[in-house]
Formats: structure tokens, sequence, C-alpha cells
């Protein structure tokens, strides 16, 4: 399932149609559109209200392991943009940016920094920190751009939504190769979470050749671990099939 927070219904129409969404009767205060694959609320303006309508929505609806959340801008000027710093008051806010992408990466500032980190926040009490963007998404002048824009994003959503589904499962070789592996890195539990969903994400992928990536020698010390651990994982999201992989 993927998640989308907007403030106007300008910005969630082509994500109604793409997905099909229908508005649900009973949601409350705020707009909700839901369908098999999305769900999408609307907030109004203000950031107070951008935050309780992400947290509405995600109340009504948990989200499941491998779902995403949007947090969406109008864009003025169209394109697709990623935001991977927030900045307000001197504060600093970085979305945790993993999978690899084609948009403009940009700064927000200010009032807009609020609104999504508002969201952001909200979100990662529920969904991976790696799970949740903040986008900038609309048409320009050129005719036709708003649904190429849209259609590269919610592709691009789609695709990591695929690649973090839980029911990816792992033959019984490759669990035993993944348990080898975290006791010879000697990892974390939140370390062979991790190296878990990157696997799935190598087969989801098309990777083949799990078994053998995750082959290890024993490490006697905690940090060669992390530095073995960093190495594998780099190496499965580069080998894995597809255009997620952030380098």
């Amino acid at each position: 399932m993927i998640y989308f927070v907007t403030e106007r219904y300008e910005t969630a129409g082509p994500i109604i149609v793409r997905y099909a969404l229908k508005k649900i009767t009973d949601a409350g205060e705020f707009d909700i559109y839901e369908g098999k694959r999305g769900i999408l609320s609307t907030s109004g303006a203000g950031a107070a209200n951008y935050a309780a309508c992400a947290a509405r929505l995600l109340t009504l609806h948990p989200p499941e392991t491998g779902d995403v959340f949007a947090a969406l801008k109008p864009s003025e000027r169209g394109g697709v943009s990623m935001a991977v710093e927030l900045v307000r008051e001197g504060i600093h806010f970085y979305p945790d940016i993993l999978y690899r992408h084609d948009f403009e990466e940009v700064i927000m500032y200010g009032g807009d920094a609020y609104y999504y980190e508002a969201a952001v926040r909200v979100g990662a009490g529920t969904l991976p920190p790696h799970r949740i963007f903040v986008i900038s998404v609309g048409g320009g002048e050129k005719e036709g751009s708003m649904a190429d824009d849209y259609g590269r994003l919610c592709g691009w959503l789609e695709t990591i939504e695929q690649a973090c589904d839980i029911s990816v499962l792992f033959t019984k070789a490759e669990e035993c190769a993944l348990k080898n592996a975290e006791a010879n890195l000697r990892l974390t539990a939140a370390m062979r979470a991790d190296l878990r969903e990157t696997a799935r994400i190598y087969k989801a992928r098309g990777g083949k050749e799990l078994d053998r990536l995750l082959e290890c020698r024993k490490c006697w010390e905690k940090r060669e671990g992390k530095e073995r651990f960093a190495e594998m994982r780099q190496r499965l999201l580069r080998l894995g099939h597809g255009p997620l992989a952030r380098t």
C-alpha cells in the first residue's frame, strides 16, 4: 500500500484517478480516498492540519511491512523534486533517502519545511524512515507534463513497495546463509532486520545469488562486523536488478 498526504485536492486528483480511489464517507475531519493499492488524505492549509491528517490516516489504516508513505507538496514549476533536507528556525531535518531516483533533490525552508517535517515525524512512528518521502510534484506549462510527472513518481513508489514486500520469501539455503552472516558479523537486532530487508529488495529485483553474496568470515570485533555489514549491504543493493540501489 502507498500512503499519500497532501494539502490540496488538485495535487490529489491524478493519484485518485491512477489508483481508482474511492472516498470514505465516515472518515471524519479529513477527506480520505482508498483503493486496493493506494490510500490518500487531504489536509487543507496549515502545518498542524497536515500533521493531524497524517496521524489520522495512519491511525485509521495502520501500515503493514512493505508499505510506503509520501508527503506531497504542490510544485509551482512542474516536475518532481525530492526533499533531502528540511530547514526551519535553524533546525535541520534529513529524510532518509536510501533508494536511487532521477528526481531533482531540493532543500525546503521555513513554512514548507514545517509542514512536511511534521508529517515525516508522524510517519516515522509507524514506518521505517527510509520508506517515508517528502516530494514536490505538479504539472508545468507543457501539455501532458503533469501526467508524466505523476507517472514517474507513482511508478517509482510502486517499485519500492514491490521490493519491500515481506511476502518475498527465502529458500532454506538463503535462510541458512542469512543466519550465518548475522552470527559471523555480530549484528544487532536492528542490523539483522536491515540485512533481511536488503536481501528481500535484492530478490524482488531478480537477484539469483543471495546465498553466495552473504558468505563472510567470522568477525571477532564489532567494529569489523559493522564494516563488513556495510560492504555486504552495498553489494546487495548494487547487484540486484532494477532501479532502486542508491550508491
